[in-house]
């Protein structure tokens, strides 16, 4: 009989299952699907998850984490963390705010008092939430002390929502400016950018402010080691071939290995993520759940990500280049019959010198575009089409891509984002639009012994929510959690 029983293969679930494991209750961690977290070929391993993770600076939730858990992880500063390039611009978004006004104001030559009010606004919104995170990372009130603590707090939120509009509409001229804001939501946020809680922008618009590394290696080294973590500290990470749930007084798990033989697993308690390929067939087929599965259900992708895979000579890369940039590509329109959802190009390079993800005077590239439609849904022309329209537009920052190509195999990297659409976290929309506007949903559920995990849950809070909403779960089904009347003060 197992204390907690964790089903998922994203990092909400693997953060509720290390986290319960730490604390000395018998855990497992389960996934039925074969997904390995990186792609491997001719000497080149990319990470699948192709977007900043972030936490990993002094006090940040990450490197929090892997300290106490006696994780070492090789970080180096990235210095600009993100780089936004235009046809004739470049725009850096640099470490510190000062900085980041000045490379705007020199590009936005007449427009400097509304940038400067622009960021003060940014500054202080982020210091409010981040406030709000340290002391209470349920994000939504749990108890009345709490609720009532978030209630003075309203005042300043309602405030700052109000400037921050303002100041946003007041910019000009907006092209320029706001493809810029709308990337770094799309790097730093899991949320649709249209019609977006101005207090969620502004928190996502900070997050370079606090910097941002790369792991040496690849993420998927991390996610290695915090599952060997969990074994060591006595849990169990299995992978089957299928699982059944059933819920009532303790939890029942029938699994089925690759071998094909059943084993039943008991719990007292069980996590669903919600990227579980199973989790909206029991919810719905569960009548005690089926009214909280309808809000899941009313929660939908905007964004579908969609990368190529490339290795490239080292000698091709442009000086300076950030591991994160954004191309804002006029090769591809946006417009009502595109099958792109947004003009941008976002660039993951692996670090000079990185052996682990690329031989010797040779980078990692991966290039990811925004689709309208899940690459599951598409056809292989059409894939092909948004590769070839992928590639013109990294031509137009590798002038000699063609020459310095080491490595592409454009069907297996259509093959894998069909693939991995069920377990990596789109763009969602917020319709309720609460305060905060970081959280879609809470992870308490009318089961006492079951709580949800996932990237949709705090989608404002992009990868970061992930682990706070692994975290959550298992607060929630040890006694704690967050009360259903309170979910629009997310």
């Amino acid at each position: 009989m197992y204390d907690i029983i964790v089903i998922g293969n994203d990092l909400a679930s693997l953060m509720a299952a290390v986290r319960s494991a730490q604390s000395g209750m018998k855990t497992i961690l389960l996934n039925d699907v074969d997904i390995p977290d990186f792609y491997e070929a001719s000497g080149y391993t990319f990470d699948i998850d192709t977007f900043p993770w972030t936490g990993f600076e002094a006090g940040g939730i990450f490197s929090g984490i892997l300290a106490d858990l006696d994780i070492p992880v090789d970080t180096v500063a990235i210095d600009p963390p993100v780089q936004c390039i235009f046809r004739e611009h470049r725009i850096d978004v640099p470490s510190n705010i000062p900085a980041q006004i000045e490379e705007i104001e020199r590009e936005l030559d007449g427009h400097t008092v509304n940038v400067r009010a622009l960021y003060r606004t940014i500054e202080k919104t982020d210091s409010l939430i981040s406030k709000l995170l340290r002391d209470n990372p349920q994000v939504r009130p749990s108890t009345a002390g709490e609720f009532f603590a978030y209630l003075r707090k309203v005042p300043a939120m309602v405030r700052l929502k109000t400037v921050f509009s303002r100041h946003l509409s007041r910019l000009q001229p907006p092209s320029l400016l706001k493809r810029v804001l709308t990337a770094e939501l799309l790097l730093f946020s899991h949320l649709n950018p249209d019609g977006i809680t101005p207090l969620s922008l502004a928190y996502s618009l900070a997050r370079p402010f606090r910097g941002l590394y790369y792991p040496l290696g690849g993420k998927y080294r991390i996610i290695d080691a915090l599952k060997r973590k969990i074994e060591s500290v006595g849990g169990m990470v299995k992978r089957c071939s299928t699982l059944q749930l059933d819920i009532n007084d303790e939890v029942v798990v029938d699994t089925a290995g690759c071998n094909g033989e059943s084993v039943i697993i008991k719990g007292n308690a069980v996590i669903l993520s919600a990227q579980w390929k199973g989790f909206l067939p029991f919810m719905l087929g569960d009548s005690r759940c089926s009214a909280m599965a309808e809000q899941f259900t009313d929660i939908e992708p905007s964004h579908y990500p969609f990368t190529l895979h490339l290795g490239i000579a080292e000698s091709s890369i442009p000086e300076r280049l950030s591991q994160y940039s954004v191309l804002m590509s006029d090769d591809m329109p946006r417009d009502a019959t595109d099958i792109f959802r947004e003009g941008f190009l976002f660039f993951e390079l692996s670090a000079t010198g990185d052996s682990g993800c690329a031989p010797q005077r040779r980078r990692a590239l991966s290039v990811t575009a925004f689709l309208k439609e899940s690459p599951a849904d598409m056809s292989n022309k059409e894939l092909t089409d948004v590769s070839v329209r992928m590639m013109k537009g990294t031509e137009t920052l590798f002038p000699f891509l063609a020459e310095s190509i080491d490595f592409i195999d454009i069907d297996s990297s259509i093959a894998l984002s069909r693939r991995y659409q069920g377990s990596i976290n789109q763009r969602y929309s917020l319709k309720n639009n609460p305060m905060l506007g970081v959280s879609l949903i809470a992870g308490k559920t009318p089961l006492p012994n079951l709580s949800i995990a996932g990237g949709t849950l705090l989608a404002g809070l992009g990868m970061e929510g992930e682990i706070i909403s692994g975290w959550n779960a298992l607060h929630i089904v040890n006694g704690g959690g967050n009360d259903v009347h309170n979910q629009e003060t997310g």
